[in-house]
């Protein structure tokens, strides 16, 4: 099928329109996100244990939508740099509590339990994903 120039201008500019109105969309959510952050109460840190092909980006998407981006934390990739995740892993400048109380809420990484329960605030509360095994590892090779 060939389209006439007409139609190909016509395509363009709903493209165009598309991305805008996705880019405006996106930026609207991450200001909602923003302002129920600061709005919402603090509550106890939440430490995200992301397992490998658990979906865990997702989650952790979601989360910064939810709060924002900057009260999410990336805490590191254990397996990837052992010795950077556990400097991560520590807390940013001043510690985990200040951090929580300007605004942060999860950390969250590929970060074994055992390391964020001795770095992380004794009243955090984790979260996880868990997924059928052979689909795990079907999908991780």
């Amino acid at each position: 099928m060939t389209l006439t120039t007409r139609q190909v201008h016509e395509l363009t500019e709903v493209r165009e329109l598309a991305r805008d109105f996705s880019k405006s969309t996106r930026e609207l959510l991450d200001r909602i996100g923003e302002a129920r952050g600061s709005l919402a109460p603090p509550g106890p840190l939440l430490g995200f244990v992301h397992i490998p092909k658990t979906a865990g980006g997702t989650a952790t998407t979601m989360l910064a939508r939810a709060y924002s981006r900057s009260a999410v934390r990336d805490a590191g990739n254990y397996l990837r740099s052992p010795e950077t995740t556990l400097r991560k892993a520590g807390g940013p400048p001043g510690g985990w509590e200040e951090w929580h109380r300007g605004g942060g809420r999860v950390a969250a990484g590929h970060v074994p339990y055992g390391i964020f329960s001795e770095r992380l605030p004794a009243d955090c509360r984790y979260m996880t994903f868990l997924r059928e095994p052979v689909d795990r590892v079907l999908s991780h090779y």
